[in-house]
């Protein structure tokens, strides 16, 4: 169920359009898209898997067996047989699961939809060789536009993984980056000037003297979670604490519009 090129679509052309059409209920219905490659819409696999999950929901051998699914990626509840069961029931729709434990010490450096597990799996982390590529990435000599950008799209906005600053300076390097070259009329493979790869080695090494910061996985329902905010001329934050844990946290630049509400 690899849906990683799901969001790619290619538009059919008019002759095409007539050669993929589906009579329903009377009507003829025309796709006008279709996928790159072998991935899925992800609307259709929404309805693939919700079919399955109400099979699976009607099955008397599975009682009260608890199925969440994002993507790619399902999240099974009940006894280790159940499980087995589950695992038959998709393999007979054609679509082959595999079992990873998400608790526990063989958890540790799992990666989930992207992120990484850490503390036995409670809490999340910014992955490993992310952190690594960026931090080891190569910027003692000027490098292009592309180069420069390459860099700075390493990180994702992990707003909750990583510390204050590192982002907001990110997003501010690459619109800089962009417009420099815009501005100069230059090629995404001309140099980036001095100044501006100066501002990129102080990034780099904020980056390295601070690392990312785990994130708590779960939250207790009975117990409350406070968020505060803060802000400065430039810049708004907030981070909501429970049980003195960080559960989530963000940073941003105010737009115009923002400045002036704030300011007034």
């Amino acid at each position: 169920m690899d849906i990683k090129d799901a969001y790619r679509s290619i538009k059919l052309g008019s002759n095409v359009q007539l050669l993929s059409q589906i009579n329903y209920k009377g009507k003829n219905w025309t796709y006008t898209y279709m996928s790159d490659g072998n991935s899925t819409n992800p609307q259709v696999l929404e309805i693939i898997i919700a079919h399955a999950i109400g099979e699976l929901e009607r099955l008397i051998t599975c009682p009260g067996l608890l199925v969440s699914y994002m993507d790619d990626f399902l999240y099974l509840g009940g006894q280790p047989e159940d499980i087995e069961k589950v695992k038959a029931h998709f393999a007979s729709c054609g679509m082959y699961l595999t079992t990873e434990d998400l608790n526990g010490p063989d958890a540790n450096g799992l990666l989930v939809l992207g992120h990484e597990l850490c503390d036995n799996g409670n809490s999340l982390l910014l992955p490993t060789y992310k952190y690594k590529d960026a931090v080891d990435f190569d910027i003692s000599c000027t490098v292009s536009y592309k180069k420069a950008l390459s860099l700075l799209n390493i990180l994702w906005q992990a707003w909750d993984l990583l510390p204050w600053h590192i982002l907001i300076i990110k997003n501010c390097l690459t619109a800089l980056v962009s417009r420099l070259r815009a501005v100069n009329d230059h090629k995404w493979t001309d140099d980036v000037d001095d100044k501006a790869m100066d501002l990129l080695r102080r990034w780099q090494q904020l980056l390295k003297a601070n690392p990312p910061t785990p994130t708590h996985r779960y939250i207790n329902p009975d117990a409350p979670i406070h968020v505060w905010f803060d802000s400065s001329e430039l810049l708004g934050a907030m981070v909501a604490m429970h049980d003195n844990q960080v559960v989530f946290k963000k940073q941003w630049k105010w737009s115009t519009q923002e400045r002036a509400l704030h300011i007034n």
